[in-house]
Protein backbone atom coordinates (compact mmCIF):
# COMPACT_ATOMS: atom_id res chain seq x y z
CA UNK A 1 0.00 0.00 0.00
CA UNK A 2 1.37 3.41 -0.92
CA UNK A 3 1.77 6.18 1.63
CA UNK A 4 -0.68 9.07 1.49
CA UNK A 5 1.19 12.36 1.42
CA UNK A 6 -1.75 14.76 1.24
CA UNK A 7 -4.98 15.16 3.14
CA UNK A 8 -8.01 13.85 1.26
CA UNK A 9 -11.48 15.32 1.76
CA UNK A 10 -14.58 13.79 0.28
CA UNK A 11 -18.35 14.15 0.21
CA UNK A 12 -20.69 11.22 0.50
CA UNK A 13 -24.35 10.97 -0.46
CA UNK A 14 -26.32 7.88 0.55
CA UNK A 15 -29.81 7.11 -0.65
CA UNK A 16 -31.87 4.90 1.68
CA UNK A 17 -35.44 3.68 1.29
CA UNK A 18 -37.36 1.85 4.01
CA UNK A 19 -34.29 1.58 6.24
CA UNK A 20 -32.64 3.24 9.21
CA UNK A 21 -28.97 3.87 8.34
CA UNK A 22 -28.11 5.56 11.66
CA UNK A 23 -30.57 5.24 14.54
CA UNK A 24 -30.40 7.66 17.45
CA UNK A 25 -30.11 5.65 20.71
CA UNK A 26 -31.23 8.69 22.73
CA UNK A 27 -34.46 8.90 20.73
CA UNK A 28 -35.76 5.33 20.73
CA UNK A 29 -33.43 4.38 17.83
CA UNK A 30 -35.47 6.52 15.44
CA UNK A 31 -33.64 7.78 12.36
CA UNK A 32 -31.61 10.93 12.88
CA UNK A 33 -33.17 13.88 11.09
CA UNK A 34 -32.33 17.54 10.67
CA UNK A 35 -34.91 20.33 11.12
CA UNK A 36 -36.03 19.99 7.49
CA UNK A 37 -36.90 16.32 7.94
CA UNK A 38 -33.91 15.01 5.97
CA UNK A 39 -32.00 12.09 7.41
CA UNK A 40 -28.54 12.56 8.81
CA UNK A 41 -25.72 10.13 9.39
CA UNK A 42 -23.14 10.93 12.05
CA UNK A 43 -19.42 10.96 11.32
CA UNK A 44 -19.02 8.07 13.76
CA UNK A 45 -21.46 5.98 11.71
CA UNK A 46 -19.64 6.76 8.47
CA UNK A 47 -16.29 5.85 10.03
CA UNK A 48 -17.76 2.54 11.29
CA UNK A 49 -19.06 1.71 7.82
CA UNK A 50 -15.64 2.50 6.30
CA UNK A 51 -13.81 0.49 8.98
CA UNK A 52 -16.11 -2.51 8.42
CA UNK A 53 -15.53 -2.35 4.65
CA UNK A 54 -11.76 -2.11 5.09
CA UNK A 55 -11.85 -5.01 7.55
CA UNK A 56 -13.80 -7.07 4.98
CA UNK A 57 -11.02 -6.27 2.49
CA UNK A 58 -8.40 -7.71 4.87
CA UNK A 59 -6.97 -4.50 6.34
CA UNK A 60 -5.92 -4.37 10.00
CA UNK A 61 -8.35 -2.21 12.02
CA UNK A 62 -7.60 -0.79 15.48
CA UNK A 63 -11.14 0.30 16.49
CA UNK A 64 -13.13 -2.88 15.87
CA UNK A 65 -16.74 -3.42 16.88
CA UNK A 66 -17.33 -6.24 19.37
CA UNK A 67 -19.30 -8.33 16.89
CA UNK A 68 -16.57 -8.10 14.21
CA UNK A 69 -13.45 -8.62 16.33
CA UNK A 70 -10.96 -10.68 14.34
CA UNK A 71 -7.88 -10.63 16.59
CA UNK A 72 -9.23 -11.89 19.92
CA UNK A 73 -8.62 -8.58 21.74
CA UNK A 74 -11.49 -7.33 23.89
CA UNK A 75 -10.33 -3.70 24.20
CA UNK A 76 -8.25 -1.05 22.48
CA UNK A 77 -5.73 -1.30 25.30
CA UNK A 78 -5.22 -5.02 24.78
CA UNK A 79 -5.03 -4.55 21.00
CA UNK A 80 -2.23 -2.01 21.41
CA UNK A 81 -0.50 -4.17 24.04
CA UNK A 82 -0.58 -7.23 21.76
CA UNK A 83 0.97 -5.40 18.81
CA UNK A 84 4.50 -6.78 18.37
CA UNK A 85 5.85 -3.70 16.58
CA UNK A 86 4.63 -1.42 19.40
CA UNK A 87 6.10 -3.71 22.07
CA UNK A 88 9.54 -3.13 20.57
CA UNK A 89 9.45 0.65 21.12
CA UNK A 90 7.45 0.97 24.37
CA UNK A 91 9.73 1.80 27.30
CA UNK A 92 7.42 2.98 30.09
CA UNK A 93 7.39 6.70 30.75
CA UNK A 94 10.21 7.29 28.29
CA UNK A 95 8.36 5.97 25.23
CA UNK A 96 9.06 8.07 22.16
CA UNK A 97 5.55 9.28 21.32
CA UNK A 98 6.39 10.32 17.76
CA UNK A 99 7.83 6.88 16.99
CA UNK A 100 4.79 5.29 18.67
CA UNK A 101 2.48 7.30 16.39
CA UNK A 102 4.45 6.29 13.29
CA UNK A 103 4.29 2.60 14.19
CA UNK A 104 0.56 2.78 15.03
CA UNK A 105 -0.15 4.50 11.70
CA UNK A 106 1.85 1.86 9.85
CA UNK A 107 0.07 -0.96 11.72
CA UNK A 108 -3.60 0.07 11.45
CA UNK A 109 -5.25 1.79 8.48
CA UNK A 110 -8.00 3.41 10.58
CA UNK A 111 -5.43 5.07 12.86
CA UNK A 112 -3.73 6.40 9.75
CA UNK A 113 -7.03 7.52 8.21
CA UNK A 114 -9.03 8.91 11.14
CA UNK A 115 -6.45 9.41 13.88
CA UNK A 116 -6.45 7.93 17.36
CA UNK A 117 -5.74 9.13 20.88
CA UNK A 118 -3.29 7.01 22.89
CA UNK A 119 -2.82 7.66 26.61
CA UNK A 120 0.70 7.65 28.02
CA UNK A 121 1.73 7.49 31.67
CA UNK A 122 3.99 10.25 32.88
CA UNK A 123 4.03 13.87 33.83
CA UNK A 124 1.35 16.21 32.59
CA UNK A 125 2.18 19.47 30.88
CA UNK A 126 0.32 22.46 32.28
CA UNK A 127 0.47 25.83 33.98
CA UNK A 128 -0.33 24.36 37.37
CA UNK A 129 -0.44 26.86 40.23
CA UNK A 130 -0.49 24.16 42.91
CA UNK A 131 3.24 23.45 42.86
CA UNK A 132 6.38 25.28 43.85
CA UNK A 133 7.46 25.55 40.23
CA UNK A 134 7.62 29.10 38.88
CA UNK A 135 4.26 29.56 37.15
CA UNK A 136 4.86 33.12 36.02
CA UNK A 137 6.25 31.72 32.80
CA UNK A 138 3.80 31.55 29.91
CA UNK A 139 5.36 28.40 28.47
CA UNK A 140 4.02 24.95 29.30
CA UNK A 141 5.97 23.15 32.01
CA UNK A 142 5.71 19.62 33.41
CA UNK A 143 4.49 19.73 37.00
CA UNK A 144 3.95 16.07 37.89
CA UNK A 145 1.09 16.86 40.29
CA UNK A 146 -1.79 18.06 38.17
CA UNK A 147 -4.96 15.94 38.16
CA UNK A 148 -6.98 18.17 35.83
CA UNK A 149 -8.25 16.96 32.47
CA UNK A 150 -8.07 20.46 30.94
CA UNK A 151 -4.45 21.56 30.87
CA UNK A 152 -5.21 24.99 29.45
CA UNK A 153 -5.86 26.67 32.79
CA UNK A 154 -5.68 24.32 35.75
Amino acid sequence: MSTLTNKIDFALIISVSNANPNGDPLNGNRPRENFDGYGEISDVCIKRKIRNRLQDMGEKIFVQSDDRCDDGCDSLRSRAANCESLKKIVSGKKTNRDEFAKVACAEWIDVRSFGQVFAFKGECVCRCKSTSIDTSSSELIPCGYCQYADYQEC
